[in-house]
């Protein structure tokens, strides 16, 4: 099969949501690439269903005794099981406190764009969207970038990027100063030694 050739691999039935998004994510993108037809992409998923995942199916199927059960079908009974309500809520959470914190400009965007993915797959705002990514850089990169309206998060992101490589640079160049400092106070004392040695005031 052209997908196992792809190097496409199973789903297992893991219950975590960022695994389960990943793999409908990449099988939807390979039946794309391979151009599968629509009324082939079920029975392809299902093929690639194993242990908990495939006797999670074996159970689905019973409940569409008289119906043929769509590529639509399958990927809705998939969300119900992996994308629960009480996930979404503690992932929605997650993402409305989500702060950069310790991490880097592009770590944070990351976590940023994953989540935004997972939530709102592609219905959102992206003007809201690029506020709320602004909202959340450490406040000394925040307070560099300039008030105006971002259009994307992209945008803020490499705007924030290079603010942070500035902050990176300057601290560098203070911490370099900083251990000349004690150099040249240890001068000054040895000079004045040298002064007192002499008889000179």
């Amino acid at each position: 099969m052209l997908l196992r050739n792809l190097g496409f691999r199973k789903f297992k039935g893991d219950p975590n949501i960022v695994l389960a998004d990943a793999w409908i994510k990449e099988l939807e993108n390979n039946f794309e690439m391979t151009n599968c037809p629509e009324e082939y992409r079920r029975r392809v998923a299902v093929n690639f269903l194993e242990q908990d995942a495939r006797a999670w199916w074996d159970t689905v199927v019973p409940r569409y005794r008289f119906q043929t059960i769509t590529w639509e079908m399958f990927k809705r009974e998939f969300e119900l099981k992996y994308f629960p309500p009480e996930s979404r809520d503690r992932l929605e959470n997650q993402f409305l406190q989500l702060e950069q914190g310790e991490m880097t400009v592009r770590a944070y965007g990351r976590v940023f764009t994953r989540l935004r993915r997972y939530l709102y797959q592609g219905n959102d705002d992206e003007l809201a969207m690029a506020r709320r990514f602004f909202h959340g850089l450490r406040p000394d990169i925040k307070g560099r970038l300039h008030a105006v309206t971002y259009r994307s998060v992209a945008e803020v992101e490499e705007r924030a990027v290079s603010v942070e490589e500035a902050i990176e640079t300057e601290n560098e160049i203070s911490a370099k100063e900083k251990k000349k400092e004690p150099v040249q106070q240890t001068k000054i004392v040895n000079t004045r030694k040298v002064n007192q040695v002499a008889g000179r005031n």
